[in-house]
């Protein structure tokens, strides 16, 4: 309101500004040390991983998937079930995040989407192949794409934007969040783009 005192703060935003202004002539060299590079390219390594494990084709493409299926439920229906999961499964990870670790969630990440990816291409396998072998499957889809979607928001959802705001100095933060942020868009992009190719 009105009556607020915000001089404290202003004045703490104007000293960060200023120390800012002082480094950003040091930009250049805090780029090139040898820590600062190796953050770089782990944090650019797991936006590149995060949005290669497909997420954003299986987020934007869901109901498409669940249309080719032989599955009962309507795939409106389907999709908003993935909806649902991905909200709770992201409020989950915000509670174990710091208690199990940053690895040890990236492996149990990685490990069950690999499963259930693989689930729902032998079951896409078995369909071309036979129709008839997937009748009593049709649930398989959505168990394996709510278990991909639980999975990716413990893991590879939230760990690679955390581990991007823990490992840079505050001198290059700014820069080097931002290539890694583009990066993962870039990805996000291209992922999406080829998804419907792949998939003709």
């Amino acid at each position: 309101g009105k009556d607020y005192d915000f001089s404290a703060e202003f004045n703490e935003m104007k000293a960060d500004n200023a120390k800012l202004k002082e480094n950003s002539g040091n930009l250049g060299k805090a780029l090139s040390r040898k820590v600062t590079l190796k953050a770089l390219g782990l944090s650019i390594s797991l936006m590149i991983l995060q949005q290669f494990s497909g997420i954003n084709a299986v987020i934007f493409y869901s109901t498409s998937i669940f249309k080719s299926t032989a599955g009962d439920l309507d795939p409106r229906y389907s999709t908003i079930i993935i909806g649902v999961m991905l909200v709770a499964a992201t409020v989950v990870s915000l509670f174990i995040i710091d208690r199990y670790g940053r690895i040890p969630l990236l492996l149990l990440s990685s490990v069950f989407q690999v499963i259930s990816i693989a689930c729902l291409s032998v079951y896409f396998f078995m369909k071309e192949k036979d129709e008839k072998s997937v009748e009593g499957l049709g649930w398989l889809p959505l168990l394996s794409i709510c278990i991909y979607i639980l999975m990716f928001s413990v893991g590879f959802g939230p760990v690679p934007w955390v581990f991007m705001a823990e490992v840079f100095t505050e001198d290059v933060k700014g820069i080097a969040g931002s290539i890694s942020a583009t990066t993962n868009w870039l990805c996000a992009f291209i992922v999406t783009q080829v998804f419907p190719i792949l998939n003709e």
